[in-house]
């Protein structure tokens, strides 16, 4: 019994670690140069909540954001340039 208790309480306090460790991405960060970049993010990176690098956004052609929609926290900076043709930063409600 104490046994089951021991594994039991190993595996809560650990969970967490795993889950958490498995949303994370991109160590060395990302530049996302145009609108294919950001559209294909979700796709290429589904499981990516959590950018560990610096993320930089820049290209008059993109238009929205909406591909970093899953996107929880980002770890580095976040740096917006260039983007004459972005008219809102939806996509981006979800990070805190």
């Amino acid at each position: 019994m104490k046994t089951k208790i021991l594994l039991l309480l190993l595996a809560l306090l650990s969970g967490p670690d795993i889950y958490s460790s498995a949303q994370t991405c991109l160590p060395s960060g990302v530049h996302f140069q145009n609108q294919h970049d950001i559209d294909n993010f979700a796709e290429v990176h589904d499981q990516c909540r959590i950018i560990l690098g610096n993320v930089r956004i820049s290209g008059p052609d993109i238009q929205n954001l909406n591909g970093l929609v899953n996107l929880h926290e980002i770890h580095g900076q976040l740096s917006l340039e260039n983007l004459s043709s972005l008219e809102s930063l939806s996509g981006l409600d979800s990070l805190q």
